[in-house]
């Protein structure tokens, strides 16, 4: 399955297993793949940027919420 995604698709992927492992969570969640989104300089995270939420305010509202 993972052969169907993009390149970028695949490196968010990635990037949510590293927020995933630096957290020591034992799943990758829906919230490391926001994060990996906003982190990332493809249309996803300039969307999210136009609309208020970087890397670091999704960071800050999640750590809020939790």
């Amino acid at each position: 399955m993972f052969e169907r995604f993009t390149t970028t698709t695949r490196l968010v992927v990635l990037e949510a297993v590293r927020e995933a492992e630096r957290e020591r969570a034992p799943r990758v969640t829906d919230e490391h793949l926001l994060l990996a989104m906003a982190a990332g300089d493809g249309i996803t995270a300039q969307v999210l940027a136009d609309h208020g939420l970087t890397y670091a305010e999704a960071r800050a509202k999640l750590a809020k919420a939790s």
